[in-house]
């Protein structure tokens, strides 16, 4: 609503009335006697800020703030994008209110990457947020390549080799599944990403 009071300028003293015109049902009843209560005690208007606070005191549970903290606190990127993970960790900031130096944010960022790729920002020079996050999204792209590659070749390849019954295979040692990974990821990244 701040954003459309911003955009038709909108006097202060005209907003609170504009928003109570849309409730219906038992929001205009709940309203109805918070405007009784403020008349009672005085008060001739209610401003929209005062509004605000009514609502959420109202219609917010007590508990959301708290799972708003706890959200943001255990936040990783775990399954997400690298731009994924940003935006609900911006998104958890302004919901909770919680203003940070741009420092903060990005120690707080780097905490919750996924482990290869903040491996991966150690070993890098940035100087602001904005560097980091485009940095850390280029590295994320390249493992997702990988990752990609991968399972195309488990889904593809490895079942070959697993069922193979050629009788010339038989008493050889076959190469470990985990040894075929590496040597599949090597070829796939340049060195300096594999360091």
């Amino acid at each position: 609503m701040d954003q459309l009071f911003d955009l038709y300028d909108y006097p202060t003293e005209k907003k609170a009335k504009l928003v109570a015109i849309e409730f219906k049902g038992y929001a205009i009843t709940w309203w109805n006697q918070v405007r009784a209560e403020y008349h009672r005690v005085g008060h001739d208007r209610i401003t929209w800020e005062e509004m605000k606070r009514e609502m959420r005191r109202r219609f917010v549970p007590s508990y959301y703030s708290r799972d708003l903290h706890l959200r943001l606190k255990r936040l990783v990127q775990g399954n997400r994008s690298v731009d994924e993970y940003y935006q609900e960790m911006e998104m958890c900031l302004l919901r909770t209110g919680i203003t940070e130096d741009e420092e903060s944010m990005m120690a707080r960022f780097l905490v919750g990457l996924n482990k290869p790729i903040a491996n991966k920002v150690d070993m890098t020079h940035y100087t602001n947020l904005t560097e980091l996050v485009h940095f850390v999204s280029g590295q994320n792209d390249r493992w997702l390549n990988v990752i990609k590659l991968v399972l195309h070749f488990l889904l593809l390849i490895v079942p070959l080799h697993g069922v193979t019954h050629n009788s010339k295979f038989q008493g050889h040692a076959r190469l470990p599944l985990v040894h075929l990974l590496h040597l599949l990821v090597q070829i796939h990244l340049p060195q300096s990403h594999l360091n």
